[in-house]
This record gives structure tokens, sequence and C-alpha cells, in this order.
């Protein structure tokens, strides 16, 4: 049965806070997977977004994500973004164009690198970068939206307007026998006449494939262009 969301206050998440902390400790990195689809009318559209992320030891920050997504009608997914931080500099490739811009990240802490990069993502990498700040905020957490209801149901804590019409995030935070959390999925739904969107995200400390090296080679034919200005973030 779908949960039913009652309107209470927003309230302080331990369980969330708890499974962020545990991911922000994880030496072996974290790997993390969407996927999911969009449909408008008859048009149904694929897409999936890959986000990986490890700290060396001397806290530089390591990353790599990837965008796809189908044309209407298709089931083919074609690569359309992809960002490589290598410790020292920030990358941007767009396939549309078939172009990239980078910029240093020398000597920057976590947090203002990931902030950059989520000024450079759109659509299904947002959440995925979204989930990485967190992780490496250590803050409170904060749900990602804002004057919504919550309720949970079984392991999953949910806020939203509604699991049938409107949308709705879920986030699957197990607990063990120690009482320690970790967040292992999460769901987002938004519905409303003539449009649905549908994804599944999920999260795997460690899972890093051996192909992701966090390093950058322009692929065949691309060409450099400057990053707009709008695109970075001033220093504090």
């Amino acid at each position: 049965m779908l949960a039913l969301f009652a309107a209470i206050p927003m309230l302080a998440e331990p369980r969330m806070d708890n499974a962020l902390g545990h991911l922000r400790a994880n030496a072996d990195g974290i790997a993390v997977v969407l996927s999911g689809s969009e449909s408008a009318g008859r048009a149904l559209k694929t897409f999936r977004a890959d986000g990986y992320v490890k700290m060396t030891l001397d806290g530089t920050l390591r990353a790599e994500f990837m965008s796809y997504e189908s044309s209407a009608g298709s089931r083919t997914l074609e690569r359309t973004h992809w960002i490589v931080v290598d410790g020292k500099n920030i990358f941007s490739y767009q396939t549309r164009g078939n172009q990239y811009s980078s910029l240093s990240m020398e000597a920057e802490p976590p947090p203002k690198t990931l902030r950059t990069i989520n000024n450079l993502v759109s659509g299904k990498l947002k959440p995925i970068v979204q989930l990485f700040q967190d992780i490496h905020n250590p803050v409170e957490w904060q749900p990602w939206m804002l004057q919504a209801r919550r309720s949970e149901e079984g392991t999953d804590i949910l806020y939203g307007t509604g699991t049938e019409t409107g949308h709705f995030y879920r986030f699957r935070v197990p607990e063990n026998d120690d009482n320690q959390s970790a967040l292992t999925d999460i769901w987002y739904g938004y519905r409303v006449p003539e449009r649905t969107v549908d994804w599944h995200m999920t999260v795997a400390p460690g899972g890093i494939p051996a192909n992701v090296q966090f390093r950058f080679v322009p692929p065949a034919g691309s060409r450099a262009v400057a990053l707009p200005a709008s695109n970075t973030v001033q220093p504090n």
C-alpha cells in the first residue's frame, strides 16, 4: 500500500545524517547510478546518469559523472554530458557541439568543487551531484523538498505531495542491529496529466568500476571552449 503523507513540520533526520556520515568516511569511493523514464503524451524517453567519487589520502576529490538519454521512441541511450575531476582540474564535455571546457580546482576543498560541478550539470545529473554535496557537507541534512509533507513506510522516508499525483522522493535508509544507518536507494516520481517522470538511484560504497580512471581524454574532433563565468563558484 502506498504511504499516506501527513502534513507535519520539517524535523531533523538523524538516520539520514548517520547514513551520510558513513558514506563520507568510506575510503573506497562511492558509486551512484540513476535510471528511469519520462513520458509526455505518447512520447517516451529513457535516461541514465552515473556518478563516481573518491577521496585520496590527502583529501583531494576525484570524480566522474556521465549522463545518457534516448530519443523519443528509441531505446538506445546516447551520452549527453561527461564530467571528470582528476584532482587538479574539472573537465566538462558536451556531446552536443562536441566541445569541452576546463577549469582548475587545485587546492579547493571538496564542497566547493562539488558546488562548481552542480553549476555545470543539469537534468538527471542534478540529484546525483546533490547527493554527493550532502555527503561531503558535514552539517544537518536538509530534505530535497522543503515545505513537503513527510511520512515513513518501513525503512523508507518519503517527502512530497503524494505518490499517485504530484511528486515525491523516497529514501531507503535501513538500520542494522547497532542502530547504524545506510542509504541504499532513492526513488523519485512526478505525475501530472500528460507527463510522468520516474527514476531510481542506487548508492554503492566501494562500487566504482575498474574502468573509471578519473582521467579526461578529449573525444576525437572535440574542441576546447571557454567556460561561462556564470558556471563557476566564486570564493566565499
